[in-house]
């Protein structure tokens, strides 16, 4: 609960208020377990204020409106809980685990369908097309989103490798980094410190750092150029990589669009090396 209320105190610095945006805002940094899920029309009730000064009070810490802002709350929420304590928080649900789970997703990926802008995902491909180097640094699951992004950006043509270890392997990795350079990490739920480090040291070497993460406003979004922002909540204790996953597609796919006959030559050249290896089972 603090990590909400001492956030919005951080935001809500210089800012001035009328009483009654005052008053949603005050819901929030109290009961932010209610935020984290309540619609507009929820929290003004009790504020006792109309659904839009919701919107208003949204508005004036500088998101588009209530449904961006609840994504940030429930982010930070859910980051304040330890994994016992967000199962205890999925202990009374009457819903089957998978059920839960799969229908979490499927919100997810409907919010993330709203929210991600066309214009980021494209700014977002053209630093890693445009860098020598691109390094994915995703650890432990969130390497789920990574590799593919990796993977497939490399069989596209494009200088790109995962760094998912860390520690000695990851400071090679930044020791080489030039302002020709990109840093993409991929980040969920609490931020690592290596992972702050690492994206400081990329940008004070002149490197682009991007992020895919499920918080707008963590520690993060001072350093980076690009950030694409994606709902992570899972019907569990751990975080769900599935948006983050379409979000990596979908710069996947701006990589092949721009990429144009380029790519088409890398892929074809990838097949024939598969076929002299003889990788591909007949079936």
């Amino acid at each position: 609960m603090s990590q909400v209320r001492e956030w919005l105190a951080e935001l809500r610095k210089g800012r001035a208020a009328s009483p009654k945006i005052a008053a949603v805002l005050d819901v929030i940094a109290s009961q932010p377990r209610l935020a984290s899920y309540a619609s507009a029309a929820e929290v003004a009730d009790r504020a006792e204020v109309n659904t839009a000064t919701v919107v208003r009070a949204a508005q004036s810490l500088g998101f588009d409106g209530w449904l961006s802002l609840r994504g940030e709350v429930r982010s930070r929420y859910l980051a304040s809980l330890t994994a016992t304590e967000i199962l205890a928080e999925r202990a009374d649900s009457p819903e089957r685990a998978s059920v839960r789970a799969l229908r979490q997703d499927i919100a997810s990926l409907a919010l993330l369908a709203r929210s991600l802008d066309p214009a980021t995902v494209e700014a977002f491909a053209e630093a890693i097309g445009e860098a020598d180097r691109t390094t994915v640094l995703a650890v432990g699951s969130y390497a789920g989103v990574g590799a593919p992004l990796a993977h497939l950006s490399a069989a596209m043509g494009y200088p790109v490798v995962l760094e998912s270890r860390g520690g000695v392997h990851l400071a090679n990795e930044l020791g080489s980094m030039t302002d020709r350079s990109c840093l993409v990490i991929v980040t969920f739920w609490r931020l690592h410190k290596e992972t702050l480090l690492a994206a400081r040291i990329a940008r004070n070497r002149g490197a682009t750092v991007c992020v895919i993460s499920d918080s707008a406003t963590s520690p993060l979004s001072e350093i980076v150029t690009h950030m694409l922002t994606v709902p992570s909540e899972s019907g569990s204790w751990f975080p769900s990589t599935v948006a983050g996953v379409c979000a990596a597609n979908a710069v996947l796919a701006e990589l092949e669009r721009r990429g144009g006959a380029t790519v088409s030559a890398a892929l074809t050249g990838m097949g024939k090396v598969w076929q002299e290896m003889d990788l591909q089972h007949d079936s």
